[in-house]
């Protein structure tokens, strides 16, 4: 891909993003939250789901730890 064609897709997916997040729907129950709706475009979500690892080498990539909190960032 050239460097002009990768500033494109760059573009156009920045773009989508803006309109799904300008777009998002928020709620306050059952607790505060967002809804982004088609924050990729088909084409693209469908490529990354086609290309994402086996489900064994993500397995050690999970959300909490052993007691069920969530990993603090820094």
């Amino acid at each position: 891909m050239t460097a002009h064609a990768e500033a494109n897709l760059a573009d156009e997916l920045t773009a989508h993003a803006v309109a799904s997040i300008e777009a998002a729907d928020h709620f306050a129950l059952p607790f505060p939250h967002i809804v982004f709706r088609d924050f990729f475009p088909a084409d693209s979500y469908q490529y990354r789901v086609r290309h994402a690892p086996d489900r064994g080498v993500r397995s050690d990539h999970r959300h909490g730890n052993a007691h069920g909190s969530a990993p603090l960032w820094r």
